[in-house]
């Protein structure tokens, strides 16, 4: 069967091939079912109010009604201008989700999921543990010092461009949509089923509220590809710059503005041919009073931490608590940060007339404004011990001891899905990717629907991230929670956060 089949169809209905057999596995099973008159198709969402976007904007777009939604394939496609009206030049762009600061689903003008403040720094803190979400052919994966979508003249050797001596242009016959970004966070990427039904809901509408202009990043050099010194200033050990900060760090904040246009959205949209579904939806919701739909919900907390930041949210299922770490000065606009990655840093300044591009060892850069470094206590640069942290709820330690950063990544590794997680270097965990996960739920039961979270309704909770031996820095908390979407007769709706 297609995507329809068991995961959104379980809950109403089973094969007869799985009722004779319950106590057999699949992989010892010889069956083929068929599901007739499956169709989908895509389809483009224009914006509703604006077409161009800039910093603390918004942008609204209401999906289609009365048919079969395939959410998580919703994906903003737009150009964006990290040099908006020349304010600027050497500016550069993040990871283009990264501009989209909140999203929020709305039902028939009731909030399904308001989002989190910082969803993009949620989304970048997952990544951190997990491996990067972002598309690398249109995502603008990473930060570079030339541009992918810009060209070079001069050399025509094949693989060869003049990174001195040449300015760079525009590709000719460049596509109208040079960017996208999908994997929105909260109701639109976590809602089950995947492929929700419009028709038995008031209409939906995505309101997408653009990010300020410190998630760019800024350089020194006016034009890409130009040999610069300062394009990640490794020098800068400071309290306000964290390891890997450029010395020259706050001496002159950069203005950087950046503008996304052309945008539009668009959805994978389904039918089938006959009834069936509908018939099982309603035959459901006359025997029981209604459908759920469960999904997740992030709630986002940021305070200055010295030894204590402070969270509490009521909800039904508390799964997991995130934590992540900025410096303080994270809001200001810096050159990018040099990861680790164990090669040596790509030096323009003694590149002669042509360089072969396979043979740069450029490094991977972050913006400051992603940059999760650990809030180790540092006096005149030097490292003063080990740090160690916990979380408090109200009178239970999770862990029952203070944990070091290799105890928290062990239990970070637990709390997320699965077992692999992202390459890394332990210098790059500590530097750019520190962040940790405290899994509250059972492991997997988001795959059965299960709600084994901590409820928090009933009760003032009183959450606490706690550290011994850090520096002031600023503290991200996102607590991973799971709401239910119930749906009544006539497109009544009841949220239960």
């Amino acid at each position: 069967m297609a995507m329809v089949t068991w995961r959104s169809l379980s809950k109403f209905i089973k094969p007869k091939h799985l009722v004779a057999t319950m106590s057999i596995p699949n992989s010892l099973l010889y069956f083929c079912d068929r599901l007739s008159g499956y169709s989908t198709n895509y389809f483009q969402i224009e914006s509703q109010n604006q077409t161009i976007a800039k910093a603390g904007q918004i942008v609204t777009f209401d999906l289609p009604a009365n048919s079969i939604l395939n959410l998580p394939s919703f994906t903003v496609h737009f150009n964006a201008d990290a040099n908006a009206g020349g304010v600027q030049a050497g500016a550069r762009l993040p990871p283009v989700r990264d501009l989209f600061e909140r999203i929020e689903v709305s039902c028939g003008g009731v909030i399904l999921s308001q989002g989190s403040n910082f969803a993009n720094v949620m989304a970048r803190a997952r990544d951190a543990v997990c491996g990067n979400s972002f598309d690398h052919v249109t995502g603008h994966a990473t930060i570079t010092r030339v541009y992918p979508d810009y060209q070079l003249t001069g050399p025509t050797q094949p693989g060869y461009e003049d990174l001195v001596n040449e300015a760079p242009t525009p590709i000719t016959g460049e596509t109208k949509f040079a960017y996208h970004a999908w994997e929105m966070e909260g109701f639109m990427s976590t809602v089950d089923p995947k492929l929700f039904d419009s028709s038995i809901i008031p209409d939906l509408r995505v309101r997408l509220y653009m990010a300020t202009d410190s998630v760019l990043s800024a350089t020194p050099s006016v034009i890409p590809g130009k040999g610069e010194g300062a394009f990640a200033d490794q020098s800068g050990v400071t309290a306000d710059t964290m390891p890997g900060g450029s010395a020259m760090f706050g001496v002159a904040t950069p203005t950087v503005k950046y503008q996304i246009h052309n945008i539009v959205a668009t959805i994978e949209c389904i039918s089938l041919a006959d009834m069936t579904y509908e018939n099982l939806l309603a035959s459901t919701m006359q025997a029981q009073g209604y459908l759920e739909a469960p999904f997740k919900a992030f709630h986002s907390f940021q305070d200055t931490h010295h030894s204590t930041t402070r969270f509490s949210v009521a909800t039904q299922s508390l799964d997991r608590v995130w934590v992540a770490w900025r410096g303080l000065r994270f809001g200001e606009v810096d050159t990018p940060i040099q990861m680790d990655h164990g090669r040596q840093p790509l030096d323009l300044q003694t590149v002669n007339a042509v360089l072969p591009l396979a043979s740069a060892l450029e490094p991977t850069y972050k913006p400051r404004y992603m940059w999760f470094g650990e809030p180790k206590n540092y006096q005149a640069g030097v490292e003063v011990g080990d740090w160690k942290m916990q979380l408090q709820l109200n009178g239970a330690y999770v862990p029952q001891y203070m944990a070091n950063l290799q105890q928290l990544y062990e239990i970070t590794c637990n709390s997320t899905e699965g077992r692999s997680k992202r390459p890394q270097s332990a210098v790059s965990y500590r530097l750019g990717n520190c962040v940790q996960c405290f899994r509250l739920n059972m492991p997997d039961s988001e795959l059965s629907r299960t709600l084994s979270g901590l409820d928090t309704r009933a009760v003032n909770l009183a959450g606490y991230v706690k550290t011994t031996n850090t520096n002031p820095a600023t503290c991200n908390v996102f607590a991973e929670c799971t709401s239910t979407l119930r749906i009544g007769a006539g497109r009544a709706i009841e949220l239960i956060v």
